[in-house]
């Protein structure tokens, strides 16, 4: 493992919060036994302090003389330990391992024989591996890299071996975000020039910081997002969905080498955890899948699968312990199915099985056999055809969970194509909001004065500009424009159009979009296309219908030609396919409105000029209120596409035509 100077450890002081594991497990060298045994201080650390630590050693070179660190692991009970599941894919076979405990310089044999005489190490082989179900052992990636190791015999426990304890509930990812774990393993640390270990391999302990989910995408997005980047195949193995896997959690010291090394796979990522009882007890919360840099987490954190998922967690209690976590028992003493949980009923008289129901971040499926994400139960709106998603909510579900960017679909952007006004690049969410459309999400350019923004006037859309075009005298202005009204400026691919030389054009995408269909592949959108997401979907629905799965359709006019094609000069982005919706233009609303769908475009009829290409704001009472981009010449039409004749432009001094037809299926 990769050392730096060990900063303070947070102990975690929280009401409620429980560890399981053996009995006994996770406690302090003082409540272990025999007390006053000496230990080293500082970054290289011993058993006695981590007694919970396994260093999985194989022959050195092949050979039969000396033992190399191979991985490291966890002791949970006395017949089982818990590592990564990829120390077993490569060139050692089970046979060829040994698991030593209690030993801080496993594989210097000297120090080995001084503890074996003082009857503080032990020695096992291993008996059977059990490998998470969800693990895929072709392409080895990290998502649910763990292996239960069952060994031969059983460990006797004592002040330098014993179980650390795992957590006791399921928890939300984010319960890790901004926390301080320590780091714990047997790792080859190859920049060592303190020499702290014989052959530098020893026990020793650093401290991280988690990241947040969308730290961690964002720095490992840049491998990723760079095909010829020498790690890009490495990453793109290990995270083929960058960190959009519930059970993967990164960690690192910002501006520090601290990560983990060769040797460190499978170990312990701990906190100690306060309660009157025991004091401090060691619950461990996630294990080590390993670092893209060896030894240097500065640029790149540490890679690390949680314990608390609700696929792990279970998966280790009933293989170790043997406990069944499908029931809720109540103080009464009788059981309830998990059908029964969180159902908005209580079954148990104290309320207990209703508690904590919103810890699981999965989408609920509706009986027609699609899903929908987590954000959507208990919104207050319907999108199953049973209601279901709207069954069994309450007071407990916390409203401030559904606000801020969660529901945000897109937290990254990239822009691509001519840099006239210098916009390329890669934008994030950020702070910032446009004075006109608040609700509507800001994204900056890194570095740069360039912000991408929703700007009502002239229907100009979503538009890239300066930090002075969000409000105040300059509000509006822009260097590109897009026309698109849509929640997010990714969702409809268009050409963005230069200020004043269309003939530039950029393209704007999501570089965070997940690239499997983890959602979409239910077929959620009855009615519209499904777009995946980071962590949801969303669906663009169909013309006239909307809800979050287009399930709810929208009364429009009966009309002879509900859809209408716009031909000829695409000035300002009027070409295109328009269809019939129930908006309705102020000064006519007995007359249909057509939209283009994701733009701000329009057709509609205004009295004394007859019908009309505008922008949202020509529908309604307002200073712009029946301005036009093009209009028709003949004001008894009672459709639009009656004219039969080409709509001329605004401006007289110019030749810009278009024709307006039905189309019909």
């Amino acid at each position: 493992m990769k050392v730096t100077t060990l900063l303070p450890i947070l102990l975690s002081v929280l009401k409620g919060t429980k560890q399981a594991g053996y009995e006994g497990c996770g406690k302090e060298l003082g409540k272990r036994g025999d007390p006053g045994a000496a230990h080293s201080t500082g970054i290289k650390t011993h058993t006695f302090l981590n007694p919970w630590s396994v260093a999985i050693v194989v022959p050195k070179d092949n050979s039969n003389v000396g033992t190399k660190i191979h991985c490291s692991g966890s002791i949970l009970s006395r017949k089982y330990v818990l590592t990564a599941a990829h120390c077993f894919f490569g060139s050692y076979s089970k046979e060829f391992m040994v698991l030593i405990v209690g030993a801080s310089e496993p594989t210097n044999e000297t120090a080995l024989a001084i503890d074996k005489r003082r009857k503080l190490s032990q020695s096992k082989k291993i008996k059977s591996v059990v490998f998470h179900p969800l693990f895929d052992k072709d392409t080895i990636a990290a998502i649910y890299d763990l292996a239960l190791i069952e060994i031969q015999g059983r460990f006797t426990f004592k002040r330098s071996v014993w179980p650390i304890c795992i957590p006791d509930e399921i928890f939300p990812r984010r319960h890790h975000f901004g926390k301080g774990y320590t780091l714990v393993g047997f790792g080859l640390d190859i920049s060592d020039d303190n020499q702290q270990c014989s052959d530098l391999e020893c026990l020793k302990t650093d401290q991280l910081n988690v990241k947040t989910k969308e730290e961690c995408g964002a720095i490992y997005g840049l491998i990723i997002d760079a095909p010829f980047h020498k790690d890009h195949d490495r990453v793109i193995e290990a995270l083929p969905n960058n960190f959009d896997d519930d059970p993967l959690i990164c960690a690192q010291v910002t501006g520090q080498s601290a990560a983990s090394c060769e040797g460190d796979s499978g170990g312990i990522l701990l906190t100690p955890v306060f309660n009157l009882q025991n004091g401090n007890t060691a619950v461990q919360q996630a294990v080590v899948r390993g670092s893209i840099r060896n030894c240097d987490g500065s640029a790149f954190p540490t890679i690390f699968n949680r314990l608390d998922n609700k696929e792990v967690l279970p998966w280790i209690k009933s293989t170790v312990f043997g406990i069944d976590d499908s029931t809720h028992t109540c103080p009464e003493g009788y059981n309830i199915p998990s059908t029964l949980k969180c159902d908005g009923t209580n079954h148990c008289t104290d309320g207990s099985d209703e508690e904590n129901c919103m810890l699981e971040e999965e989408p609920h499926f509706c009986p027609e056999g699609y899903s929908i994400p987590f954000h959507l139960k208990c919104d207050g709106f319907s999108q199953c055809s049973d209601s279901s998603d709207e069954a069994g909510c309450s007071s407990k579900i916390s409203p401030q969970m559904k606000t801020g960017n969660e529901n945000l679909l897109c937290d990254k952007l990239t822009v691509t194509g001519d840099d006239a006004g210098s916009v390329t690049g890669t934008y994030i969410i950020s702070n910032e909001k446009a004075s006109k459309a608040p609700d509507k999400p800001v994204y900056k350019l890194e570095g740069q004065d360039r912000f991408i923004y929703f700007a009502l006037l002239n229907g100009d859309g979503w538009c890239i500009g300066a930090k002075e075009y969000l409000s105040g005298e300059k509000e509006g202005f822009f260097v590109y424009k897009s026309h698109l009204d849509t929640v997010e400026p990714w969702l409809v691919k268009s050409q963005w159009e230069f200020w004043n030389n269309d003939s530039y054009k950029v393209q704007v995408e999501c570089a965070t979009i997940s690239k499997t269909r983890k959602y979409c592949k239910s077929n959620p959108c009855l009615k519209g296309r499904c777009i995946e997401a980071s962590n949801q979907y969303y669906c663009l629905c169909q013309p006239n219908w909307e809800g979050q799965t287009c399930n709810q359709q929208i009364t429009v006019p009966k009309v002879e030609c509900p859809k209408l094609k716009v031909s000829g000069s695409d000035f300002e982005g009027c070409d295109g396919t328009y269809v019939i919706t129930a908006e309705k233009a102020s000064r006519s609303p007995t007359m249909p409105v057509y939209k283009k769908q994701g733009y701000d475009r329009f057709i509609f009829h205004y009295p004394g000029i007859t019908w009309q290409i505008g922008v949202r704001e020509s529908l309604s009472p307002g200073e712009r209120e029946g301005s036009y981009i093009f209009k028709g010449n003949n004001e008894d039409d009672t459709e639009p596409w009656q004219t039969g004749i080409e709509w001329e432009i605004w401006d007289d001094s110019s030749n810009e035509k278009v024709r307006v037809e039905c189309l019909r299926d």
